[in-house]
């Protein structure tokens, strides 16, 4: 035998290594690995072939099932081939059996952590972690765990009859705990999540299939905990026995060894059994085996879905048993429903809150904003209670298949919020039964489309007519704003042409024990669907990672305008704002007397975004002719370009409710230390820095001259105490080039 393999022997275990394996191991290693090949390899194939199951949870469930595989063929390889219990093989054989183990273990811990956020985090899909961190992570790990045994000399024979966590004669009771301590890690999420599905899950009224689903994956959650409980023991078994495997520990032996190695093959038997009994598997299966036949569409049935307004309720119920039965995952349609659920039950508790607003006449005390700020009142809204308030409701949440979530909501300065809602930027009230109507905006939910989403990952809904947007917010961010809400109320009603986006609602809502999602209802500062949105640039004046689009990305017109663009974009397509010469001076004036406001409040990291509306293609689509928008003179939010005909420019300023914290502190000083750059224009700085570099960069992309950069500035007004901009030195920083 060669000297890299002779390790791989353990003497004390002669006399077991020269019996045959017991009949239930031979039963376990012959017959049930042999059906687990085939049918992980099924599996593996199919969702290969299959685009559609590739996506998650589908790639975890690839993860598993090669596992399974590579324990399969460990298991095989030691019934069929006795000469691999011993020498080189016997190595080679516990290595593949180790980080198969390994591989096994993080995967399934990784879907069970999918499936619990999938349930959990339906509003905030940026909450999640990315499916390649469960990839990353259970390989690397599994590597690494192999690894550290091969090092130790940890991979050998065991009492299992196998190869592969090598048994120690003296017993290893380090190992055989932390073994325990891992295994329990599993057993206890497993069980957390079958009674959180339990208790937890009820929202939607869910569909058959969905029911099914649930209750087959609790059931399965059940049976692995309980068969994972005796491969725990067994492997632990495996560390804390010593030499004398006779008495006392005979009888254990003879039961736990032989149990141990069924339920190891066993799990991954029932792991397949119920990702068969799922409809989208089954239908992957077959479109792999009969890949000659075309599958039916439902395309079609989605194009037409809001086109038939009288047929919809029966289209929808046909577009669903297509999708249930045919390309998706149980899972995601059960995450959609659960999102309309939830989007439903914020759109209703705005609603209700609105019709009791209508019942009170109680006046806003112009005098005392401060205490008008700290208002709030809660209410308790359920299915019942939105049925009566509004009649149309139980009509259109039977047609969502969707059901009113028990919640709490919580409403904060309601009349402050009433009174900027009397008048809108356009000067009409702000109607919020309107546009946030069930009826209004069905489409959207009929489309299995419960909140937009943005980058962030925070929730979004746009609202069918345009208007409004319903966004959510951290705690701290509801802090904030709360904190500078009399000021902003103050600095709106002094400067009713403000850039500052219209906030018109701050809610809270609560349900079950510990879950809630602060909401903020504000305008939707463009008010065109994206089709009509030539460009879009989010400007911040930084110029550290404020570019979005490739150099070559930048001959295509296409990607310039799908993307949200950044500073650096902005210079290299548009180079300058081509509005009115005679519009600049009050676009600056108002400019700079939101970010004055925005300084004084101790707030960074807010942008000025800038839409091009092409109003004539609107209008075109629209079958109109199109009219010369007419606004008041110092109206600035809305400019029509100078040299692009029917586009109009609209403009705000969005995301204010940073504060200059610690954390920005750091943030930004770490950077210049990672970059070697102590002048590095990160998007944090302190307010008035930030400013002054927001107005300047402002001026600069309107083509005005400015006599010193920001940072000159900056360095004048500390010597000079001359936080101005327009005041630097006594010159005029505004001359047209």
């Amino acid at each position: 035998m060669s000297k890299a393999c002779a390790y791989t022997e353990v003497d004390c275990l002669a006399d077991i290594y020269s019996q045959p394996l017991d009949l239930l191991s031979q039963f376990s290693f012959y017959y049930l690995s042999r059906i687990t090949t085939i049918t992980s390899l099924i599996l593996i194939i199919t969702h290969l072939y299959q685009k559609k199951l590739r996506q998650p949870p589908g790639d975890l469930i690839i993860g598993i099932s090669a596992s399974n595989l590579m324990l399969a063929i460990h298991w095989s390889i030691v019934h069929s081939y006795p000469s691999f219990r011993f020498g080189c093989g016997c190595f080679f054989n516990g290595i593949l059996g180790v980080f198969g183990g390994f591989a096994n273990f993080f995967y399934n811990l990784g879907f069970i952590i999918h499936m619990y956020q999938s349930m959990r985090h339906i509003l905030k899909q940026g909450k999640m972690i990315q499916p390649k961190y469960y990839h990353w992570f259970s390989i690397g790990a599994s590597a690494v765990g192999t690894l550290v045994l091969i090092i130790n000399n940890n991979v050998g024979q065991t009492l299992f009859g196998t190869c592969s966590t090598k048994f120690d004669c003296n017993s290893n009771i380090t190992r055989g705990f932390t073994t325990l301590f891992v295994y329990s890690l599993y057993q206890a999420l497993a069980i957390y999540l079958y009674f959180y599905l339990k208790k937890k899950i009820d929202f939607s009224g869910k569909e058959k299939g969905e029911l099914a689903f649930l209750n087959n994956y609790r059931l399965y959650l059940l049976i692995t905990s309980v068969l994972w409980t005796f491969i725990a023991i067994a492997f632990a078994f495996n560390d804390f026995s010593s030499h004398e495997v006779g008495e006392p520990w005979g009888i254990f032996y003879h039961i736990f060894i032989p149990l141990g190695n069924f339920c190891k093959v066993f799990q991954a038997v029932i792991l397949t059994i119920y990702r068969y009994r799922e409809p989208y598997v089954k239908t992957g299966i077959k479109r792999m085996l009969f890949f000659w036949q075309k599958p039916r569409s439902t395309t079609d049935l989605e194009k037409n879905l809001l086109q038939n307004e009288e047929n919809q309720e029966v289209m929808l119920k046909e577009l669903d048993s297509k999708k249930s039965s045919h390309s998706e995952h149980m899972l995601e349609q059960i995450s959609k429903r659960r999102e309309i659920a939830f989007t439903c039950t914020i759109l209703c508790s705005v609603l209700v809150a609105e019709k009791k607003k209508l019942h009170d006449d109680e006046p806003l005390d112009l005098t005392d904003i401060e205490r008008e700020a700290k208002e709030k009142y809660t209410f308790f809204i359920d299915q019942n209670l939105v049925t009566r308030k509004l009649h149309y409701a139980e009509e259109e949440l039977r047609r969502f298949k969707a059901k009113i979530i028990d919640t709490n909501v919580e409403v904060f300065a309601p009349k402050l919020f009433n009174s900027l809602r009397t008048k809108g930027r356009d000067g009409l009230p702000v109607d919020f039964l309107e546009s946030f109507s069930l009826v209004l905006n069905k489409s959207k939910l009929l489309q299995d489309k419960g909140g937009d989403g943005g980058k962030s990952g925070e929730f979004f809904f746009f609202s069918a007519d345009k208007k409004l947007v319903i966004k959510s917010i951290s705690d701290y961010e509801l802090e904030t704003f709360m904190y500078i809400l009399p000021g902003y109320y103050k600095h709106l009603n002094e400067h009713p042409n403000s850039l500052l986006a219209r906030v018109y609602g701050v809610y809270k809502l609560e349900w079950g024990e510990s879950d809630s999602l602060a909401i903020m209802i504000m305008e939707n500062l463009c008010g065109y669907a994206s089709e009509f949105v030539e460009r879009r640039y989010d400007l911040k004046g930084s110029k550290y990672k404020r570019q979005v689009l490739s150099e070559e990305e930048y001959l295509d017109k296409a990607a310039i305008q799908s993307k949200t663009l950044k500073d650096e974009d902005f210079l290299k397509v548009e180079k300058v704002l081509k509005i009115p010469s005679q519009s600049r001076l009050k676009f600056l004036e108002v400019l700079d007397a939101d970010s004055e406001f925005l300084s004084a409040a101790e707030l960074i990291d807010y942008s000025l975004v800038v839409f091009m509306v092409n109003k004539g293609k609107y209008c075109e689509s629209k079958g109109i002719g199109l009219e010369e928008e007419k606004y008041p003179e110092d109206f600035v939010s809305t400019l029509p370009s100078t040299e692009l005909p029917a586009v109009y420019y609209k403009f705000g300023i969005i995301d204010f409710l940073q504060t200059y914290t610690v954390k920005k502190i750091l943030e930004k000083n770490l950077k210049k230390i990672i970059n070697m750059d102590r002048n590095l224009e990160t998007s944090s700085q302190d307010p008035q820095y930030y400013k002054q570099r927001f107005q300047w960069f402002v001026r600069k992309i309107l083509g005005l001259e400015v006599n010193a950069s920001p940072r000159e500035i900056n360095d004048t007004r500390k010597n000079n105490d001359q936080s101005s901009l327009s005041n630097y030195k006594g010159k005029n920083l505004l001359e047209v080039k």
